[in-house]
């Protein structure tokens, strides 16, 4: 047999692999935050615009680590399996209550951080952003940039390269590297115990249907349920709720 050919042809992320994806993602978020920081964020086009290439860090950095280690990310990230209507259902009740439960935990988390002296930023930029959706554009803008791209280019990364890189290995050492690296990665101590959770729950279900489909999924309906209240809140109360503002 050719190894070669059979290197080329590699349908599965080692070791290897999923650390040194990590680490191009960190370098290539670093070179983003260094051109953001030098344009500067001064309306909602440039805000859009960079939250997508930052978004598009954790799905690059995945296809550059296929590249040159010859893989076939497509295939080692678990894409090419397909997704029943019956698991769509499934997918859709299980983020709402995943979505219900891990608010109070989120509550109660920032209960106890507050209690140590932490305050959350609620001026922050992105928290800023979510309080300008009022209207139906912004709102699909949004639906885009935070439940479409973020769900498909995180999962590739978390679920699809670093969890799939731990079979053979250790299941559960590899669902819960994955999901603190999730939590980690989001730079968001507001969501800590919600990343932390989601990440497991999302690592487990991609490790046992070894179909990356239903994380992205589930992911995606999580984001836009928080997008949605946060619209309608916006809407009737002029306001927005700490609580929902920020989505995983």
């Amino acid at each position: 047999m050719n190894t070669d050919l059979t290197k080329q042809n590699r349908k599965y992320f080692d070791i290897m692999d999923g650390s040194t994806a990590c680490l191009i993602f960190v370098v290539l978020q670093f070179i983003v935050y260094k051109i953001i920081n030098a344009v500067g964020i001064n309306s909602s086009f440039t805000y859009e615009l960079f939250s997508v290439m930052l978004q598009a860090c954790f799905i690059v950095c995945v296809i550059i680590v296929a590249k040159c280690r010859k893989v076939n990310w497509i295939a080692a990230s678990n894409f090419n399996k397909k997704i029943s209507g019956k698991v769509v259902i499934y997918a859709i009740a299980f983020a709402i209550i995943c979505l219900t439960l891990f608010t109070d935990l989120t509550t109660a988390f920032m209960a106890m951080l507050e209690k140590l002296g932490y305050n959350s930023p609620l001026d922050s930029s992105s928290t800023a952003q979510y309080n300008q959706i009022t209207n139906i554009g912004q709102y699909l803008v949004a639906i885009i940039t935070t439940c479409i791209i973020p769900p498909l280019c995180e999962e590739t990364l978390f679920r699809g390269a670093v969890l799939n890189s731990f079979r053979g290995f250790n299941k559960w050492i590899g669902i819960v590297v994955s999901a603190f690296l999730f939590m980690i990665m989001h730079g968001n101590p507001d969501q800590t115990i919600h990343q932390f959770i989601l990440g497991i729950v999302l690592g487990y279900i991609a490790w046992e249907t070894k179909n990356i489909w239903v994380c992205v999924l589930i992911h995606a309906i999580n984001n836009f349920i928080a997008i949605t209240i946060t619209f309608i809140y916006n809407i009737y109360s002029g306001g927005i709720s700490g609580d929902i503002a920020e989505s995983a």
